[in-house]
């Protein structure tokens, strides 16, 4: 039996969506996640950079274990933690490509 048609504003979106809306829902959660990761590189730079400036690094407060150590080992920590977002963002952006494609 058909259902009488709705004029909801979503209406639409919401039978388009139907059999595939948890990998749709998936693909907008690991999307705003791989945003996150996008926009927490600059701040990695930013703080290494302003660790050079001042001479006080934020990592230390971060890694306990990092604590008392050169700058040469906060600026190599944060290049690998600019790497590490790097691969979790393309990862992420990977998973949200596949996910709506396949929904789609």
């Amino acid at each position: 039996m058909n259902k009488p048609h709705q004029h909801g504003r979503y209406s639409a979106l919401w039978g388009l969506t139907e059999g595939q809306r948890l990998l749709y829902s998936a693909a907008i959660v690991v999307m705003f996640a791989g945003t996150s990761f996008t926009y927490a590189m600059p701040l990695i730079v930013k703080w290494c950079i302003d660790g050079i400036d001042t001479g006080e690094f934020a990592i230390p407060t971060s890694i306990p274990a990092l604590a008392g150590a050169s700058h040469e080992t906060y600026l190599i920590a944060g290049a690998f933690a600019l790497i590490g977002f790097t691969a979790i963002g393309g990862l992420l952006t990977y998973f949200r490509s596949r996910w709506a494609a396949i929904a789609s």
